[in-house]
């Protein structure tokens, strides 16, 4: 995910943590002069498909952001 600030790290990985998701890793790198986070998470008594709908709600808001 393009995240160019770090505040907007936090909202992303509390974001995600509202799911219902733990996440195990989450890191900013540099890519291409931008900067990018990655999460690795887990799913806890969810299905994929119970998380998935919203993740993909939530990850189209973002790209319309930018």
């Amino acid at each position: 995910m393009l995240c160019e600030e770090r505040g907007f790290f936090l909202e992303i990985a509390d974001t995600i943590r509202g799911f219902g998701l733990t996440i195990l890793k989450g890191l900013m790198e540099l890519r291409d002069g931008k900067i990018m986070a990655r999460f690795l998470v887990e799913v806890n008594k969810l299905f994929f498909w119970d998380v998935f709908p919203f993740l993909v709600s939530f990850l189209a808001d973002i790209l319309v952001c930018w």
